[in-house]
């Protein structure tokens, strides 16, 4: 993370589409659900479902952006993405 996305920037628009990779999965078990960071395009996102996916695999989402922040271990951009759709899990 610190080196492969020392680039990133926050998404624009009020919408993402498109393929993520997945980075890191962090159970937030208070809440049912799984903590996803994720690369696309060199930039970094987060989003949380309530099933964990495998860390290295591509899936296809489709979401709305909530926020743009700093990762909390490396300090690079983030956008947090909200109601997120699973298309396909490659």
């Amino acid at each position: 993370l610190k080196t492969e996305y020392k680039d990133s920037q926050h998404l624009t628009g009020d919408r993402f589409s498109g393929s993520v990779k997945i980075l890191k999965v962090i159970p937030l078990l208070d809440y049912g659900k799984y903590l996803h960071i994720a690369g696309c395009s060199g930039n970094l996102v987060s989003f949380a479902v309530p099933s964990p996916h495998t860390v290295d695999t591509t899936v296809s989402i489709r979401a709305r952006v909530r926020s743009r922040d700093s990762e909390r271990s490396s300090g690079h951009p983030i956008t947090a993405l909200n109601y997120v759709k699973i298309l396909e899990e490659n």
